[in-house]
Parts: C-alpha cells; structure tokens; sequence
C-alpha cells in the first residue's frame, strides 16, 4: 500500500491497524516529490491529485469527501472517482490492461 500524508498522520494510520490486531510493515518512507507525480501523471491527473491532497482527500481521517471534492473541481463525482482510480493505477504501477487479464482468469 502507498500512502501519501503527513510522518504524524502515518504514525496514527500504523497505530491504529495494530490497535485493530494487524501487522503493519513500513518498507519505504520519503519525501513527496512533486517532479515524480507531475512525471507520472497527464497535467489534468496531476492538477486533481494536488487539489485532493491539498485538500486532505488522502489524510487517514480525510477532511473532505468525494462528493464535495467533486463539488471543489466542478466535475461530476462518477468522473472523479474514475480519474482517481486511474491516478491510483498509475502512482501504484497498475496497467488498465493487466487488470483486465487479471479479472478475466479469476472469473471475476
């Protein structure tokens, strides 16, 4: 899982899956790079994943929903929650296609 929030907000995500009896490994911890993000993603991708950071979207307790995000970026909140999966797939190395063999082999 990729996380990106605050060291303290981490912290209080870590404490609270092993609180909840979950094993919590931290492998990697660094620096939000803006370069590596605006690399990775299309300019619209990019503007709506600094919007919904900025806006605490990704914090461990999110200061806003999807609904008033939506509202924020004056989209539609079906087409925000699609760009988002997409923005996910990206920052988290996933190929749309790949996904599609995957659920084509489970049957799902």
């Amino acid at each position: 899982m990729t996380i990106s929030s605050s060291r303290e907000n981490i912290d209080k995500f870590i404490n609270d899956l092993t609180q909840r009896g979950l094993k919590v490994e931290l492998r990697n911890i660094g620096n939000y790079s803006k370069k590596v993000f605006e690399n990775e993603l299309t300019s619209r991708q990019f503007t709506i994943f600094s919007k919904a950071k900025s806006l605490g979207y990704y914090d461990v307790l999110s200061r806003i929903t999807l609904t008033d995000l939506a509202k924020n970026l004056q989209m539609a909140k079906s087409s925000l929650s699609t760009m988002i999966q997409r923005i996910h797939n990206k920052l988290l190395g996933y190929k749309h296609e790949k996904s599609n063999k995957i659920f084509k082999k489970q049957n799902l």
